[in-house]
């Protein structure tokens, strides 16, 4: 459990080790274009996420320490329209706790809540 969680539960242990990841399925874009992948996490320490698109290659995305709160970090990606795979992983070190992942349109403020944990 982790009160500050959008859901009050938050998902960790995960990362540092290729098999250890996180993996969104059926992320919907609903056009071709800019979208801003944005994740909501906790973490005692500086982190790092790999985050790959359809199989692609992997974003570093940096993840500093939160002192116990949940902030958020973000990352941008060219998607087409239709329904893609978004997986988040550190084959090395630990992933930070996750909390949400949204998607948002460069063309749309309003985020789309792609996977609650």
């Amino acid at each position: 459990a982790c009160a500050a969680a959008s859901g009050g539960v938050i998902l960790r242990n995960i990362g540092n080790g290729a098999a250890n990841d996180v993996v969104w399925r059926e992320v919907e874009a609903g056009a071709d274009g800019a979208f801003t992948l944005a994740f909501s996490y906790t973490s005692p320490d500086d982190r790092e996420m790999f985050v790959s698109i359809d199989g692609g290659e992997a974003m570093r995305v940096p993840a500093p320490a939160t002192g116990g709160a949940v902030a958020t970090v973000r990352c941008g990606a060219t998607l087409s329209k239709g329904l893609h795979t978004v997986r988040v992983c550190n084959d090395a070190a630990w992933l930070p706790d996750l909390d949400v992942m949204k998607l948002t349109s460069a063309d749309s403020p309003a985020a789309s809540e792609s996977g609650v944990l």
